[in-house]
């Protein structure tokens, strides 16, 4: 049987490349001038473990991480202005989930449903949605 071979070393994300359903996708580090994960765009990644978002990140789209049951910290970054529904849905992995004072206004319906493991939550004042 032939061993697996994984994405060990960070995948720089530009927004322009297609990364769905890529089932050996570790790490991803989104670039500085991506404004918008698309929808689905990382759906199902089972392996994923860590994402760097960039500050220049506005949006989370749709269901853009859902299903990645080995993500372990959600960290948002201050300049966020949307999550999509259930952007986060099922990331089982997930103990924390972070979102600082700034720009974030709304979160979409569903987006950390079935995070079981989630145990320390920070949100921010200013999220009115």
């Amino acid at each position: 049987m032939a061993a697996e071979t994984y994405f060990d070393a960070v995948i720089e994300y530009d927004g322009e490349d297609e990364y769905m359903c890529n089932q050996m996708l570790r790490r991803v580090v989104v670039k500085p001038n991506v404004k918008t994960i698309k929808d689905f765009e990382f759906e199902d990644c089972e392996i994923l473990q860590w994402i760097k978002l960039c500050d220049g990140l506005r949006e989370i789209g749709n269901s853009s991480f859902k299903g990645c049951d080995l993500l372990e910290k959600i960290e948002i970054n201050t300049n966020l202005e949307s999550i999509g529904s259930a952007a986060f849905e099922g990331c089982s992995s997930a103990t924390e989930l972070i979102i600082p004072k700034g720009n974030l206004k709304s979160i979409g319906n569903g987006a950390f449903v079935a995070c079981y493991k989630i145990n320390r939550v920070e949100i921010a004042d200013n999220v009115k949605k």
